[in-house]
């Protein structure tokens, strides 16, 4: 398997994950925009090593969720929130500004997503914690929130081939990962039980939105690979045409019956106009019917059937 990253992840809550990213993406189902927490408290909860960014209030009294949907709304680099008190949101207008510490704040960031790419499919945690990430190397080590599923994934299912090369090499900060199925196994992190089913964990569905009923565990998500085209064309063409992306330039007349294959015998009907070279290959009989148009001099040899 290979990391990489990948278009942001949907998120509500973090405490739980299913097998992603090093720290939690948030973004709405079918939303491309992700942010992903830099610093300061988990989802602006009460903490002493807060952090805020922005100058300007955009709402008080309103929830995380709020404060999300007004910085993709209007595209901010960034938003800070406080989910104690009064509730502040507050926009980041650049991706790396300058923090004030304070108490409860806590600031996210445009981000994207570390996966695991395995088979033809990328694998991902829905808090977004990096693969290779030990417990306490993300924000979360549960998914005991209801987070929802993300435009484009779907629920991992159980596969144990994947449990040995992947989740017995990988922690996603936590010490499980849960597939569709509502079966757990044990992570890198899991210590003697790496790689065992825990049959206490259960996955719980509301909606399009999962957690687990327990900490320390996470919902294993997966996509199919998207491959870039080639810049060149290959050796050797395609059967049948590829419907991903059209050619830059299109012809200027569409064929009306384009053949599937070459064809082994000359057309019905011939062009109406003379080629400007001589065919390769000309005809070993004359044709059954005179030219409309005879030669304007004569041949130097008589014909032998005139």
């Amino acid at each position: 398997p290979r990391t990489s990253q990948s278009s942001g992840i949907n998120a509500e809550y973090c405490f739980l994950r299913s097998i992603g990213l090093c720290v939690p993406i948030y973004a709405s189902e079918g939303d491309d925009v992700g942010y992903k927490w830099r610093a300061g408290c988990w989802e602006g909860q009460a903490c002493s090593s807060g952090r805020y960014c922005g100058s300007s209030t955009v709402c008080t009294n309103c929830s995380f969720e709020q404060c999300l949907q007004y910085a993709k709304g209007r595209n901010a680099a960034g938003f800070a929130y406080r989910g104690t008190a009064t509730k502040w949101c507050r926009m980041c207008s650049t991706s790396q500004p300058n923090l004030t510490q304070s108490d409860d704040w806590g600031v996210y960031e445009k981000g994207s997503i570390n996966s695991v790419s395995w088979e033809g499919h990328e694998y991902a945690t829905f808090d977004g914690c990096s693969p290779s990430a030990a417990v306490g190397g993300c924000p979360s080590r549960c998914q005991s929130n209801y987070m929802g599923m993300p435009s484009g994934w779907e629920l991992a299912p159980y596969d144990s081939r994947f449990v040995a090369d992947v989740v017995t090499k990988y922690g996603f900060g936590t010490h499980r990962v849960v597939f569709s199925d509502g079966q757990a196994y044990g992570t890198k992190n899991y210590g003697s039980s790496i790689g065992t089913l825990d049959a206490s964990i259960k996955l719980q569905t509301h909606g399009n939105q999962y957690k687990i009923n327990g900490c320390y565990t996470k919902v294993l998500m997966r996509k199919v690979v998207t491959e870039a085209p080639t810049t060149q064309p290959s050796e050797q063409p395609s059967m049948q045409p590829t419907t991903i992306q059209p050619t830059t330039q299109p012809t200027s007349q569409p064929t009306a019956q384009p053949t599937s294959q070459p064809t082994t015998q000359p057309t019905a009907q011939p062009t109406t106009q003379p080629t400007s070279q001589p065919t390769a290959q000309p005809t070993s009989q004359p044709t059954t019917q005179p030219t409309a148009q005879p030669t304007t001099q004569p041949t130097s040899q008589p014909t032998a059937q005139p």
